[in-house]
């Protein structure tokens, strides 16, 4: 058996340790020794490939066993008393944070909707918010109903804000709109007018202290967002990893 030959057997033994973990089936590496593809697939393979690949799957398997431990310990923690209060317990916690999360988000996307509507009009709405981007715009009156809700198109604006911005560390609170096209100069006070969106933009922009409130609220709303997250991480981690009271002392 040639240097190569013995290497490629060592890959499908592992690729067998491997199966075996997971449960799923093994190659006969006798049989596979007599297949030409076998003969074709050692010759037409580099030395230093097939160990490259020897190392990774050693590392693969040691990470599949040790999260197949993991798992074990897991299930059997969470198979005593104890074990499946803690779960619950954290199943439920997890259940409120999320309620919490979504509560959040539909609060604070009213009031910037009701402070919004209050300065341009019941024809503007959110269309879309979430941590560090709003979106607002003119709704499609005539195409909408209390079910869905439609805007009307290139009549938008996006604002986004983050606190330390990645490449500057500085804080960022921007916008951008789509372009506009050509539109009459006359008219601008009919719900749909393009000449009427940019009145909107211009009253918005031009009004400091709602302007500061968006910074402020939205602002608020990422640091709510990043806790929710961490304590999220937290808990899921938690789940994935339990701690009975005898393993913690």
């Amino acid at each position: 058996m040639t240097r190569k030959e013995k290497l490629l057997i060592e890959i499908y033994r592992l690729k067998n340790m491997i199966a075996e973990v997971e449960g799923n089936p093994r190659i006969n590496l006798e049989q596979l020794q007599q297949t030409p593809q076998f003969d074709r697939e050692a010759k037409n393979s580099r030395e230093y490939r097939l160990k490259e690949q020897i190392e990774s799957l050693k590392q693969t398997y040691q990470n599949i066993v040790e999260q197949k431990s993991q798992d074990d310990c897991r299930e059997a923690y969470y198979a005593t008393p104890e074990g499946a209060a803690h779960k619950a317990r954290l199943e439920e916690t997890i259940k409120k944070k999320v309620a919490e999360r979504k509560e959040m988000s539909r609060q604070t996307t009213e009031s910037v909707e009701n402070r919004i509507r209050q300065l341009l009009g019941a024809h503007w709405g959110v269309k879309y918010f979430d941590r560090g981007i709003l979106c607002i715009g003119v709704i499609d009156l005539n195409n909408s109903c209390s079910e869905q809700r439609k805007f009307i198109f290139g009549q938008e604006i996006t604002i986004r804000y983050e606190e330390q911005d990645y490449w500057s560390d500085a804080e960022r609170f921007g916008s951008d709109c789509n372009g506009a096209g050509s539109f009459s100069m006359q008219g601008g006070s009919t719900i749909g007018e393009r000449a009427m969106f940019y009145v909107g933009i211009g009253k918005l922009y031009g009004d400091s202290e709602t302007v500061e409130w968006l910074r402020i609220t939205m602002r608020d709303y990422n640091r709510a967002f990043d806790r929710f997250r961490q304590e999220m991480n937290s808990l899921r981690f938690e789940l994935s990893t339990p701690i009975s009271k005898e393993e913690a002392r």
